[in-house]
């Protein structure tokens, strides 16, 4: 993982092709275990960047989002957690 600070508006996390955005008006609960967050990946057939959102299930990739979080408040890009996360891993009962 590392910090992308050119392209977007915004600092992202860049992890295999994908700038994650893990701000909190960028983060959207599917269902009560299903975290979705903003991603951007650059599309070269198309030539340009694209947009998604992309769906984790929080019992298949906890591991993951603490992982990504973790990583963004230790380099700032956030102060902390954000409440919708804390809740879902809260709500997750599988221990790593």
């Amino acid at each position: 993982m590392r910090i992308i600070k050119k392209n977007f508006d915004k600092p992202s996390i860049y992890h295999n092709g994908l700038h994650h955005f893990v701000y909190e008006q960028d983060l959207t609960l599917k269902s009560e275990h299903v975290l979705g967050i903003t991603c951007c990946y650059y599309c070269r057939s198309r030539g340009k960047w694209l947009q998604d959102t992309h769906y984790y299930d929080v019992r298949e990739h906890k591991g993951f989002i603490i992982s990504l979080f973790g990583f963004a408040v230790k380099k700032k890009l956030i102060s902390e957690r954000p409440a919708v996360v804390n809740k879902l891993l809260d709500e997750t009962a599988i221990d790593l």
